[in-house]
């Protein structure tokens, strides 16, 4: 995987210890975690607020995290070396993780609005109407916003483009692109661990207590 940073230079692929990109269907849609070499000539183009790109789409990463690993050295042959680690998220939604100085608040909107008024400049390929919205100042918007996708069950979904919104039901009228035949599924047989595992909740009478499934007999 190459990682492009701001300098334009790319990181040495001896470099990278690990990078892995993640998309899922959140508000912040795809982030991006590397460990790699302490290397004091890419060190200050690694820092907190610079940019990378990389990934299949070179899109384009903020970083928000960074910290030296203060572990022991890391060996490659006989050379003794240091790393690094830092995380980063999808510079076009960036800015709806982090702290609101004012409020927004919409009224009968629609989630591509309500990503533009937080600040986002992605493109939206597809949206949804929604109710109410409100974030107010000192409040960061990504959580409202995975509120307001989990009442109106829908997803969000990153494809290199933009972004789009989508409702589950929707999505599983979809033909799918790919079907994994292999059965995943794991089996395990132990009336020892049956006999361990008892159901157990917080129930909601009055005394908060724990509701517990039945001990008193062999299960």
């Amino acid at each position: 995987m190459n990682i492009a940073l701001e300098s334009g230079a790319i990181i040495r692929g001896d470099g990278i210890l690990s990078a892995v990109i993640r998309y899922d269907l959140v508000p912040v849609p795809a982030t991006l975690e590397v460990t790699c070499r302490l290397d004091e000539g890419i060190l200050p183009h690694i820092a907190e607020g610079k940019t990378v790109i990389s990934g299949r789409y070179d899109e384009k990463y903020r970083i928000v995290k960074f910290g030296i690993n203060n572990l022991p050295q890391t060996t490659q042959g006989a050379r003794p070396f240091a790393t690094a680690s830092f995380l980063a998220i999808l510079e076009s939604v960036h800015k709806i993780a982090f702290l609101q100085s004012t409020a927004t608040i919409k009224d009968s909107s629609s989630f591509g609005t309500i990503y533009r008024a937080c600040g986002a400049t992605t493109k939206v390929l597809s949206d949804l109407p929604v109710g109410a919205f409100a974030c107010f100042a000192g409040d960061h918007p990504a959580k409202h916003i995975a509120r307001l996708l989990q009442e109106e069950s829908a997803v969000v979904a990153f494809d290199g483009k933009g972004i789009g919104f989508y409702r589950i039901a929707d999505l599983m009228q979809r033909k799918p692109v790919r079907v994994l035949d292999t059965d995943t599924t794991e089996s395990l047989t132990s009336e020892f661990v049956v006999r361990h595992e008892v159901p157990g909740l917080y129930g909601r009478k009055d005394i908060g207590g724990i509701e517990k499934g039945e001990t008193e007999s062999v299960r």
